[in-house]
């Protein structure tokens, strides 16, 4: 029971939360031949474009997922 309540007061908590807005890949604050010899500017601009941006297309694919999930908005409405 005491699962229960605080599912409750949890979901009725998120019930009131805003959409999340998408992240985006923020540009680095110095040029990928910054850290030449380093690593290679080729290497590092690599690692930028194609590792992090793949993280952060993760993160809002997660974010739409839990956002339009049914599961959740059933709990919310049981509440």
């Amino acid at each position: 029971m005491m699962f229960a309540t605080s599912t409750s007061r949890m979901l009725r908590k998120f019930s009131t939360a805003q959409p999340v807005a998408k992240v985006a890949l923020p540009e680095l604050k110095f040029n990928y031949s910054a850290l030449e010899p380093v690593l290679s500017s080729k290497l590092l601009e690599l690692h930028h474009k194609k590792h992090h941006q793949a993280y952060v297309n993760n993160l809002n694919a997660a974010i739409e997922q839990f956002e339009g999930n049914k599961h959740i908005n059933i709990l919310r409405s049981q509440s």
